[in-house]
């Protein structure tokens, strides 16, 4: 099995249009999947409640976002940001869980 850092692999992908677009499709399917789950919680009463949901995925967002800085090649304060934010992120989520 082939190393994703080999030749050909995600890591040799890194810097081009294509692995910008595929880290951008990924950050767009995420939004669209939270927007559906907080419209079916709006519809249903059911689900995840809306505080712990974008908590969780906020944290995610970030960290989708410190991705994109590195593939795309943006200076280091970005990915500095962008990891920050996750954890920020990731805190008030355990937080959040940990109030039940």
């Amino acid at each position: 099995m082939a190393s994703p850092a080999g030749p050909g692999g995600l890591l040799a992908m890194a810097g081009t249009p294509d692995a910008l677009m595929l880290v951008d499709a990924v950050i767009a399917f995420t939004l669209l999947e939270t927007l559906a789950l907080l419209a079916w919680r709006r519809v249903s009463g059911r689900g995840i409640a809306p505080r712990p949901l974008l908590s969780t995925m906020a944290s995610g967002l970030t960290l989708m976002a410190a991705l994109r800085a590195v593939v795309a090649g943006a200076p280091w304060p970005w990915l500095v940001a962008c990891l920050m934010a996750a954890g920020v992120a990731h805190a008030i989520d355990l937080r959040i869980r940990w109030r039940g």
